[in-house]
């Protein structure tokens, strides 16, 4: 039972004797999140997941290491699970519930590999008249099987680019957008799995024949400039540098040999951090990988040294840590049917690509959240 009286301690707005009712509208804050707020502010306020720089990684890391806190204040046993009947739900719950957190969210799981997932960027004017789609298909992601795209290629798909269109000019957008679908071949149907209100990190995927993309689109119609057509590039594909590390990932599952590796390369006519007339760039993001590297190393000489057999890891003996009892048939902690491999607090970006490389990719380790 909670200490009633404890727990308004833990809100200084409860010191000057009110009686608080309108939770259900705006719900008070504890000390301790009023602290951290104030603490993310004043000391590393900045983008999560999208910057290299100091205090970026740490807002990351700390972003990131919620989920586990999270997963240990319900007593789950890992931070992602896949549920495959209502039964197993039902059991999972009364477990939950017995320890006296029974709280779950939930979300339905859209089967598919990398190939599947779909993106299209689009700009929509001040009326909301769409003046640009691009589509294209994700090939590999890091994470691997649920990341950002770092091997895509232009491919044009009437369905996705009108269901953007749909989608957007119903809630009537406008600007740049990012919506990215997984195809579902139960149904023969695009699910949307995120849409992002901004410019993508991969727009340069579509660039045109004549040079045009989203953004430039969006430059010439916000300076009252005319818009010329635009014939997008069918095959063109886009790289992120660290699809390197993606493909070792991939290449420790037995997903993806060396040839096929460099095969899938041909075509590839840009890249996220390399280019021959700018080079600057490319040298910085070498550099943050080789320091990266070398923040990692004791850590990577760890694993090294690790039985690649989850059941022969120290504290993974029976009876020790969680597990995965009680799961269903078939999960052995993979994500149709990929090694689902966890990633640390600090396992983002660059930082996360390199402290990953020497990571077992064995089924038995939990999913990435």
């Amino acid at each position: 039972m909670y200490d009633v009286a404890a727990v308004r301690k833990d809100f200084p707005i409860f010191e000057t004797g009110i009686a608080y009712l309108d939770s259900a509208n705006t719900s008070q804050r504890p000390r301790q999140v009023t602290s951290a707020v104030l603490d993310y502010w004043e000391r590393y306020n900045s983008n999560i997941h999208r910057a290299a720089y100091k205090i970026a990684e740490e807002a990351t890391d700390r972003y990131e290491a919620t989920r586990e806190k999270v997963r240990a204040f319900i007593n789950a046993a890992s931070t992602k699970e896949i549920i495959n009947s209502a039964r197993d739900l039902i059991e999972k719950y009364d477990r939950a519930a017995d320890a006296g957190s029974p709280s779950f969210i939930l979300q339905e799981y859209i089967p598919g590999n990398d190939h599947t997932v779909w993106m299209c960027n689009a700009y929509f004017d001040r009326e909301s008249e769409c003046l640009a789609t691009f589509t294209g298909r994700k090939i590999r992601q890091w994470p691997p099987h649920a990341g950002i795209a770092t091997l895509a290629v232009s491919q044009a798909n009437e369905a996705v680019e009108a269901a953007t269109r749909h989608f957007m000019q119903a809630v009537g957008y406008r600007g740049l957008v990012e919506v990215e679908y997984r195809y579902d071949a139960r149904d023969g149907l695009y699910k949307v799995l995120d849409v992002n209100p901004r410019v993508s990190g991969a727009f340069r995927l579509s660039a045109t024949t004549n040079g045009m993309d989203v953004v430039r689109v969006c430059y010439l119609d916000q300076t009252g400039q005319a818009v010329p057509s635009l014939a997008p590039s069918n095959g063109r594909k886009w790289m992120v540098e660290e699809d390197v590390f993606s493909a070792f990932r991939y290449a420790r599952e037995g997903k993806l040999t060396f040839g096929q590796w460099l095969g899938s390369l041909r075509g590839v006519e840009e890249t996220h951090w390399f280019a021959p007339d700018d080079p600057l760039p490319m040298l910085v993001w070498f550099w943050k990988t080789l320091c990266a590297a070398a923040r990692h190393l004791p850590m990577i000489l760890r694993r090294l040294g690790q039985p690649t057999d989850p059941a022969e890891r120290p504290g993974n003996a029976a009876g020790s840590g969680p597990s995965h009892h009680g799961a269903p048939p078939g999960w052995r902690g993979e994500v149709n049917g990929h090694p689902a491999t966890p990633l640390g607090p600090g396992d983002h970006e660059v930082t996360g690509a390199v402290a990953a490389l020497c990571r077992p990719g064995h089924a038995g380790d939990r999913p990435r959240p």
